[in-house]
């Protein structure tokens, strides 16, 4: 049978509900360094199955009960009632129900605004916000799924720990969770407790694709290279065929009036042509992309690139300056190191016993020292974690899978992360002592060389070893555990490159396993502005312990997470020319919440061109705070909206004032401000001018906010003060004038208001006048 067919048969779609759930959850979630739990996560996309397997059928069935706070968090029962199990059978099998080609290939034209190198959480979110924006867009992706890290990487318990999501990433969140109440499902299923989010990779998958359905697709297509095209050497023949399984070979450089009229789509942006003698630099050419597929070789062109990439792989090729670990391009020093690499599985629980085709007779190769080193993280004896940090070593089988554990659509029941639940997981991924190279070390060091980054050859090699890795635990779990799991045969069912000389045995595991690796570390563009940790330190004191305001005014999306590194994490891979050290990572540590500036989306010499994903102009130590799928989802679509007002204004991104991507982004539901007021919440109709007017300092609040120093993984359960912005208050004649003063210089142009206005209503009449 043919391979497209039998995945036509296998591949099932999801229903989606476009409705957006109500309903937070909070999370509170300690990591300890010493413990080697790596909190961050991504996504995987796989394949879901038309039934439930018979040898997955479950002894539990699904509780009615429903928490009010969070439709999405549902109450496990230990009843083993035949006709709930069968309710909650059909109610599964009955919301998948139509198969479909998982890779669908939508690219329909050759000429579009915006193309994006990478279909990950960045790439995918800025493809929907630049198209619903009504830029015309394409996703070059690698893969045949959307959602990168959080999909194909195989990660899918979701990282956000001080619960900032907004935007996008609460949209998507918010679908997941739509999707699961369907099926009577919690989501709160990872990290030992009720209050973490996770999803199936097809899940995301599918979800991501339905919200970037106004931009096209090509999946299995990779740009490797990158250069200048003079319009006396431009010859090349754009034509508007279809294709799919393609390899983006070349994007060049070329004028406007090179470009054959026949190839620009008339409903593109219209775009404002800059004002003759402006010194704004316009977008006067063109990015053109050659692609060879399988048969033939085609060009596209687009008036924006933007890398989000999982590797920083476009950044090299299109001539800009880069970090890559601690040293500078060109002179990049290939010995220094990064983080490790980590080849994932997602694993089920086979209560009737593996199947023999998913349990290999005989281990690979180097087999002996993985044995021992699993043996450090879980063995069938271990300890059972009971919430105390720091993690004690080895723990068991079942506390290794609530770290990690995903919703199952294919059992019937329900189970959070609460200690009751944990015997009824059957579903978890692997991504806990799995690293590579780890404690394999690489030279006697921990981490990965930067050559990781910098030949693909061995990358290649690398990759392969981590699978290896990651297969050496599933022949770990089922001989030395004796456990009954292996990988799940409902995920994906492809065989990546990296396995195709394994014996035929380890093929039938490695088909199941990610497409790729979770890669922590990229290349990093060099922008007029590079993020440090001490300044996300400083940024996340705002408001704390008595300070004011330390918010960042070009501020485009909120985070929270620890500057954590997997390996390279010595004074010598550190970047001390960035004021950095190994003791940064403590001292440095964010206080709470802290914010992403525009302007390190933009690199400093190269034009047309956005950063998206891990590869904005950061410190090594920032990139470990920023690497995470929720944050890389929000600073995804500021990237997306930035290039959509580059292009529709005609200008370099880089001309674009921050406060219209700003503007853009709070009327899309992105909270910017860390600012907390007891008179705006975010249902408030003045909310998002008041965040734009905290960040510019547009005006100063009543009374500022007053917030407590803490961990950004454990959130304060008290001693919060809110301030207050006085939005109801009419404003004085001094306020008035100080604040058109203010809004002036910010944005060049003349304003005015009422003499009798509300602070609000002011906010929102200058802020609208600034950006239009």
């Amino acid at each position: 049978m043919p391979r497209k067919l039998f995945m036509l048969m296998l591949i099932l779609v999801i229903s989606l509900s476009a409705q957006i759930g109500a309903g937070e959850i909070s999370q509170d979630i300690t990591a300890s360094k010493s413990s080697d739990v790596n909190l961050s996560t991504s996504t995987e996309a796989n394949s879901l199955k038309m039934a439930v397997p018979q040898s997955s059928k479950a002894d539990f069935s699904t509780s009615a009960n429903v928490n009010s706070q969070d439709t999405s968090i549902l109450t496990s029962s230990t009843s083993t009632e035949a006709t709930a199990s069968l309710q909650s059978s059909k109610l599964v099998s009955s919301t998948l129900t139509e198969p479909v080609k998982l890779s669908h290939d939508t690219a329909a034209s050759t000429h579009y605004d915006i193309i994006i190198a990478g279909g990950g959480m960045g790439g995918s979110a800025a493809a929907i916000q630049a198209s619903r924006m009504g830029a015309r867009v394409l996703i070059v992706e690698p893969t045949e799924l959307l959602g990168g890290q959080a999909t194909a990487a195989g990660v899918s318990t979701m990282d956000d720990m001080s619960r900032q999501d907004s935007g996008l990433y609460r949209e998507f969140i918010n679908r997941v969770k739509d999707y699961y109440a369907k099926l009577r499902k919690s989501i709160a299923t990872p990290y030992w407790k009720e209050h973490g989010r996770a999803f199936e990779p097809l899940v995301g998958h599918k979800i991501l694709v339905e919200m970037a359905r106004s931009a096209d697709i090509l999946y299995h297509a990779e740009i490797v290279d990158v250069k200048t095209l003079n319009s006396r050497d431009a010859k090349t023949e754009i034509s508007d065929d279809n294709f799919s399984h393609a390899d983006v070979i070349d994007v060049k450089n070329r004028t406007t009036q090179d470009t054959p009229a026949s190839s620009i789509n008339t409903k593109t942006f219209s775009s404002q042509n800059t004002a003759a003698g402006s010194n704004v630099k316009s977008l006067s050419s063109s990015k053109i992309i050659t692609v060879k597929t399988s048969s033939d070789v085609k060009t596209f062109t687009c008036k924006i690139i933007i890398d989000a990439t999982e590797y920083g792989d476009i950044i090299p090729l299109a001539g800009a300056r880069y970090r890559s670990g601690n040293s500078v391009s060109p002179e990049i020093d290939l010995d220094r190191m990064i983080q490790d690499i980590t080849w994932t599985a997602i694993i089920r629980k086979y209560p009737n016993g593996v199947p023999e085709h998913l349990r290999p007779k005989n281990p690979l190769p180097d087999y002996e020292r993985a044995k021992k080193n699993y043996r450090a993280y879980v063995t069938a004896d271990g300890f059972d974690f009971r919430n105390k940090y720091p993690v004690k070593m080895p723990v068991n089988f079942i506390s290794h899978n609530a770290y990690r554990a995903v919703p199952d659509s294919f059992m019937p029941g329900s189970y959070t992360g609460n200690r009751k639940d944990w015997r009824l997981i059957s579903k978890a991924g692997v991504n806990w002592g799995n690293d590579y190279p780890g404690q394999y070390k690489w030279d006697n060091r921990y981490g990965m060389p930067v050559l990781y980054l910098e030949s693909k050859d061995f990358r290649a090699n690398a990759n392969k070893e981590a699978l290896i890795k990651t297969l050496h635990f599933i022949y770990y779990a089922q001989n030395e555990l004796g456990e009954n799991w292996s990988v799940d045969e409902n995920d994906y069912n492809f065989l990546p490159e990296e396995a195709k000389d394994l014996p035929e045995e380890w093929q039938e595991i490695a088909r199941h396993m990610p497409p790729i690796p979770y890669v922590r570390e990229c290349r990093r563009i060099i922008g007029d502005y590079t993020l440090n940790s001490k300044a996300i330190h400083d940024n996340s004191m705002s408001y704390r312990e008595g300070r004011k305001n330390h918010e960042f005014p070009d501020a485009i999306a909120i985070g929270g997470y620890i500057l954590d590194l997997h390996g390279g994490d010595d004074d010598d891979d550190i970047e001390a020319s960035l004021g950095e050290n190994q003791a940064a990572i403590r001292r440095d540590e964010p206080a709470g919440a802290f914010q992403v500036p525009m302007r390190i989306l933009i690199p400093s010499s190269v034009d047309n061109f956005i950063a998206a994903e891990k590869n904005l102009s950061m410190s090594r130590l920032a990139s470990g705070a920023l690497r995470l799928q929720p944050i890389c989802m929000m600073t995804g679509q500021a990237a997306g909206a930035l290039a959509a007002i580059a292009v529709k204004g005609n200008v370099q991104p880089r001309e674009v004032q921050s406060v219209k991507v700003q503007k853009v982004l709070v009327d899309s539901g992105v909270n910017l401000s860390l600012a907390v007021y007891s008179d705006v919440d975010e249902k408030n109709k003045h909310f998002g001018s008041v965040q734009i007017a905290t960040l510019h300092n547009l005006i100063e609040p009543k009374k500022f906010p007053k917030l407590p120093k803490q961990r950004v993984n454990s959130p304060a359960k008290g001693g919060i003060t809110k301030g207050s912005f006085g939005v109801n208050d009419i404003m004085t004649k001094k306020e008035i004038a100080t604040l058109i003063e203010r809004a002036e210089k910010l944005s060049g142009k003349k304003l005015s208001l009422p003499e009798k206005i509300t602070r609000g209503e002011a906010v929102d009449l200058v802020v609208k006048a600034m950006t239009e």
